[in-house]
């Protein structure tokens, strides 16, 4: 309950969010990178690598990195804007 509280999820808003939006990848190597090419076409959902305010739910995404950034004490908030996935 809490976690919904910092990052400002009601109740009406999770009514809105009926489905998977979209996936989001954070990292990979190469051979899941040719996984995710070979995919793409097959799934139903976007993937997407960094935030899109489009979505609903990557709001709340942001709202947890802001979170986790004060708790932290690190400004990781500008890798949710700039920053693309994790090459590895």
């Amino acid at each position: 309950m809490l976690n919904h509280i910092l990052i400002s999820l009601l109740k009406s808003d999770t009514s809105k969010i009926k489905d998977i939006e979209y996936i989001r990848i954070l990292g990979f190597n190469n051979k899941g990178k040719k996984y995710l090419h070979s995919i793409k076409k097959e799934i139903n959902y976007p993937i997407i690598y960094n935030y899109n305010k489009k979505y609903i739910t990557s709001t709340y995404e942001l709202n947890a990195t802001k979170i986790y950034s004060i708790i932290t004490n690190d400004n990781i908030i500008d890798n949710e804007y700039k920053k693309t996935v994790i090459n590895i």
